[in-house]
């Protein structure tokens, strides 16, 4: 067996031999050809590199989880290499006629860094770098930083699109709000002062059930049994002769809230106090009537009159009830409409806020356009291409060798494969 394997290697070797001069020559062919291409025919190479920085978005920024620093990334990376963008380079260069779009995209080359990379994620870095390749260097420079540029007018205007529809909506929602506000306020001061209405009322309908008005009209409360009864001798509401009578019930006090302004004032005491009043006067005039004085007339006048106050005392005991329980419904409807107003005035105030920063953004970003400067808040030049000094390519001496080794192999096959052509062509004709 290993004879026979010795036996094959001994052919294969001066099939080798006998063929070498065909492999060699086919070989130095190849050479002087790659030579005459990479020494004379051959355009050099010379590439620039302009770095951008993105700077995630100051306002509106949206949290999306981890990888949301790599989406940005990869779609600023696609939005750079669109074909619209390479023509407007192009267009931008004035290399039109010169130059086609496919060359030109194939020497325009956009590069992530990559900080991160885990079976779980991916993470880059927040910096872009463009690759630009040109036949000398002021064109690659030229190349890179004008698509930099370009890059930078085109996401301003995509920025700039954003603001304006930000600011519009913004606007509108400012509008919309502040009316909703003053409607919501006026509302809320309607219904403070019907609550206030209403609780004046109820004041002055217990001043009519229980005070004692002045001279003026004003309210005198909280006054003892002594004092009132001398502002009713005063007044001539009572009999002086039997006002010890009066002086004799222990301390009477009525407490009346102070005068609304709304208080009726057609009567010098109230409801409960002329029926006190009375009754001490029914009770001389039944003492009188006893006596033999004729006072039935008076007497039943009197009577009438506690009838007629006691009626009036029980409706305004009602009107006070049902006002007490709208007063307690309007106190509900006005805490609720502060709630409201509270919640609107705090939506109110952001949204002006914003809409103020949207109106400067929006006319920072119009000041840009209209001055055509390459900045922007999101992405910024870090560094601008320079024309290089060495270039890139073609690698002569490597591009030679390599173009020798692969000649030489594939001659070395054609050499075997022709040997065994000439070998099978003789036997066959011998069968």
């Amino acid at each position: 067996m290993q004879e026979k394997i010795q036996h094959q290697l001994i052919d294969y070797l001066q099939i080798f031999k006998s063929k070498l001069l065909f492999i060699l020559g086919g070989t130095l062919l190849v050479m002087v050809l790659a030579a005459v291409y990479y020494w004379g025919i051959a355009s050099p190479i010379y590439e620039a590199k302009t770095t951008l920085l993105n700077i995630q978005p100051k306002y509106q920024k949206i949290q999306t989880g981890a990888t949301s620093n790599a989406l940005t990334m990869v779609s600023l990376k696609n939005l750079i290499e669109s074909r619209d963008l390479v023509a407007t380079v192009r267009k931008r260069l004035g290399w039109e006629k010169s130059v086609k779009l496919d060359d030109l995209a194939r020497c325009m080359e956009a590069r992530l860094l990559i900080e991160e990379d885990t079976n779980i994620r991916k993470s880059y870095a927040p910096i872009i770098e463009l690759y630009a390749q040109a036949s000398n260097g002021k064109d690659a420079s030229d190349l890179a930083n004008t698509w930099a540029r370009v890059f930078i007018e085109r996401y301003n205007n995509l920025t700039r699109d954003v603001s304006e529809q930000n600011f519009t909506f913004l606007e509108a929602e400012y509008s919309r709000l502040d009316k909703e506000l003053k409607d919501k306020q006026t509302r809320l001061i309607y219904a403070r002062e019907q609550m206030t209405l209403s609780q004046k009322r109820i004041s002055t309908l217990r001043s009519m059930m229980a005070g004692y008005l002045g001279t003026s009209g004003e309210v005198l409360s909280n006054l003892p049994n002594g004092e009132m009864v001398d502002l009713m001798r005063q007044k001539s509401i009572i009999n002086s002769d039997n006002w010890s009578q009066v002086n004799a019930q222990p301390q009477m006090k009525v407490n009346i809230p102070p005068s609304t302004g709304m208080m009726e004032t057609s009567h010098l005491i109230g409801y409960e106090a002329q029926l006190q009043d009375l009754e001490i006067k029914i009770k001389e005039l039944q003492a009188r009537q006893k006596s033999g004085d004729n006072v039935a007339s008076e007497l039943s006048g009197s009577i009438a009159r506690k009838t007629e106050l006691t009626r009036k005392l029980k409706e305004i005991g009602k009107e006070v009830t049902l006002l007490r329980t709208t007063v307690s419904q309007q106190e509900m409807q006005t805490a609720a409409l502060e709630r409201e107003v509270a919640a609107l005035q705090s939506k109110y105030f952001l949204v002006a806020k914003r809409k103020e920063e949207a109106e400067l953004e929006k006319s920072r970003l119009d000041h840009i356009m209209s001055a055509q400067q390459a900045e922007s808040d999101d992405v910024k030049v870090a560094a601008w291409a320079v024309p290089p000094e060495k270039k890139k390519g073609p690698k002569r001496v490597l591009g030679t060798l390599s173009a020798g080794a692969g000649a030489f192999i594939l001659f070395t096959l054609l050499a075997f494969l022709l040997n065994y052509i000439q070998e099978f062509r003789p036997q066959r004709k011998t069968a």
